[in-house]
């Protein structure tokens, strides 16, 4: 029997550089993956009929057995095209530095890491680290940097040194519904919901005017 799960097309949301060369991405929407559903899902994504024209898609992963999938997607690359993977895991999951190179070794090269919900807590050492190719920010972290100076210098400080590693940067995909300001603050990526759009609709998490020239970053491992 075929299962009804492989039968759905996965839905995704868009990516788009902000200024320069045009370079979309897809991340697979919904709840993250743990390591007895991400295999099912990569074969669905990356068939024939449902793979994404795009240069990166990201999949949230999570569990106890992070490198078993980042092993998993290891083997599912070689079906993704020129389309580079990228596991996107929250910084609350990462207990140590050691932890992300046993992950990297892993998934291989044509696999790559990003560091999501990224906020004060969020160490140094765990930005800079060699295997992480790109960050998303926390909302509620960039909100308060709306709000507060000090967080606001915080956030900009983070990215300029992601910018300096050759980390690409994201904004969140969602935000608290208030009303708070919006830093002004340079992603790399943003949702294509808010890329060209008059205004950005509430919840979104990055205001239209918030990304401002930022330079777009080759979603790639730079080591």
């Amino acid at each position: 029997m075929v299962s009804t799960r492989l039968l759905r097309s996965p839905a995704f949301l868009r990516w788009q550089s902000v200024v320069g060369p045009a370079s979309l991405g897809v991340e697979l929407a919904g709840v993250p993956l743990t390591a007895s559903g991400l295999a099912d899902e990569l074969d669905t994504t990356l068939s024939a009929a449902h793979r994404p024209e795009a240069s990166f898609l990201v999949v949230r992963i999570t569990g106890d057995s992070l490198a078993e999938c980042a092993a998993i997607a290891g083997d599912a690359a070689a079906g993704a095209g020129d389309m580079r993977i990228c596991l996107a895991i929250d910084q609350g999951d990462l207990d140590s530095t050691l932890f992300l190179d046993t992950i990297a070794a892993a998934a291989g090269d044509r696999v790559g890491l990003m560091v999501d919900a990224v906020d004060e807590n969020t160490s140094t050492a765990c930005l800079v680290h060699g295997a992480v190719e790109a960050i998303r920010f926390d909302s509620r972290f960039v909100r308060r940097a709306g709000r507060e100076p000090r967080w606001s210098f915080a956030l900009e400080a983070m990215v300029e040194l992601a910018r300096n590693c050759g980390i690409a940067t994201l904004g969140p995909a969602s935000a608290p519904n208030d009303d708070g300001p919006m830093p002004s603050v340079a992603f790399d990526y943003a949702p294509t919901y808010i890329v060209g759009a008059d205004h950005a609709p509430r919840g979104t998490g990055v205001a239209v005017d918030a990304v401002r020239d930022p330079p777009t970053r080759d979603f790639q491992r730079t080591r």
